[in-house]
């Protein structure tokens, strides 16, 4: 009774934090053991009492925001494009293991290798509990396909927090298979720089995120008082990470000496997100065209322009 009642009360707490908890119930009956001294009637209830729960809990996202899924999560769940979840779906389950590819070729080209032995060594080892592994990796990955993940950067990668846990199990199980030290010591080796290299990658990107933002706010801050400014080529992101796709308001106010006196913002255009910003960026002031009643924020390759 203890477990049943602990398990309900994990799992409401689960629903209240993120979609990708829905098929854990699933995940959690693939890999359980069925005990032999426990009745089937107290199996169905702890089931029931789970069902029961998630019931309620999609009633209560109905009431309060008018449906299970709104339509920039569930959109391709909702038109049902078999297409683009299909290719979601794929594309997911090899970003759980392969680099972006706007990483260089070496990079992703060693990704494939170690994919490809990984897929080679399931072939070749195949188990029950390696097929519970990446069926549980595989599932993990239904409550995305709708959103897809970014093949161009890093920024689809939080959909794979969960479903890279047992990307990991698979990856450790598999390797454990080899008999030879040499050849387990040097994939393990291989993949460890791999996916050093690919978080240093990351963390140069999004810290050039970040100073971009900062940069901007504090030209922002300093604008001439009483004057609008309008954005042209706003960046959304750097390989994935994200540098302007929300939040600029509230940058603004938090950058403001006198937040009741800030100037208006206007996004006139964004810049494509898969034409990457250069570094050094800088920043470089010139004078206003004559007439021009607001400031200009123009981002370029290789510095933002402002017109004042």
């Amino acid at each position: 009774m203890f477990y049943t009642v602990a398990s309900l009360v994990a799992w409401g707490a689960a629903l209240l934090t993120y979609e990708s908890c829905w098929v854990l119930p699933l995940v959690a009956a693939i890999l359980a053991k069925p005990r032999m001294q426990k009745t089937l009637l107290q199996k169905l209830g702890r089931y029931w009492g789970l069902a029961i729960l998630f019931v309620g809990y999609l009633a209560a996202r109905v009431v309060a925001n008018g449906g299970v899924m709104g339509s920039y999560e569930g959109a391709n769940f909702l038109q049902f494009n078999a297409g683009v979840l299909t290719g979601n779906f794929f594309k997911l389950a090899i970003m759980g293991f392969v680099a972006y590819t706007d990483s260089p070729w070496a990079l992703q080209a060693g990704f494939f290798v170690a994919f490809g032995v990984l897929v080679f060594l399931f072939c070749r080892c195949f188990s029950t509990w390696v097929f519970k592994l990446v069926s549980c990796f595989l599932i993990l990955l239904l409550p995305y396909l709708s959103l897809g993940i970014d093949t161009h950067g890093t920024e689809g990668e939080r959909f794979l927090y969960l479903p890279s846990v047992f990307a990991v199990l698979c990856t450790v199980g598999l390797l454990g298979r080899l008999k030879k030290r040499y050849m387990l010591y040097g994939s393990v080796g291989f993949m460890a720089v791999l996916y050093a290299v690919q978080l240093y990658i990351a963390a140069v990107n999004y810290r050039f995120a970040g100073k971009l933002v900062q940069q901007t706010l504090i030209a922002m801050a300093c604008a001439p008082v009483g004057r609008n400014i309008t954005m042209e080529g706003l960046p959304k992101s750097q390989h994935g990470a994200l540098i302007f796709a929300s939040g600029l308001r509230d940058g603004q106010l938090f950058y403001a000496t006198d937040p009741e006196k800030i100037d208006l913002v206007k996004i006139k255009s964004w810049r494509y997100e898969l034409n990457p910003l250069q570094a050094p960026y800088k920043t470089v002031m010139l004078h206003a065209q004559p007439g021009m009643a607001t400031v200009r924020f123009v981002f370029t390759d290789t510095a933002l322009l402002i017109y004042r």
